[in-house]
């Protein structure tokens, strides 16, 4: 069996759930369902796309180049958890990317609402 990441309201691509968030300016919300399995740990990281500027993804922070204390979430116990995002009003797309340390059996779901 393998760790497994799911969305009912994402795309998900191996570990990776993608969300188009255009018209989101008022923010959205992340609902994280996180099951730990026999694993250690999930970490999830963010990453945002505006057309405007380019076609990169950009960090919501990034410690190797500026100091932040919160770049990531790291989830270690079993769990429903929620996790408020402002979004930027050219911004188009979310890319939620899930890391599993240990185990086997872990998995995640990923859903967004939109709304603040």
């Amino acid at each position: 069996m393998a760790n497994t990441t799911s969305s009912i309201t994402g795309v998900v691509v191996s570990d990776v759930v993608t969300f188009n968030v255009q018209n989101a300016a008022n923010g959205m919300t992340l609902y994280v369902k996180y099951d730990k399995g026999n694993g250690t740990s999930a970490t999830i990281t963010f990453t945002l796309k505006n057309p405007k500027l380019s076609t990169d993804a950009y960090k919501f922070w990034d410690s190797t180049s500026m100091t932040v204390t919160h770049e990531y979430f790291t989830f270690d116990t079993t769990g429903d958890f929620r996790i408020p995002l402002g979004i930027a009003l050219d911004e188009c797309t979310l890319i939620a990317t899930v890391a599993y340390t240990g185990g086997t059996t872990q998995t995640m779901q990923v859903n967004a609402l939109f709304g603040g």
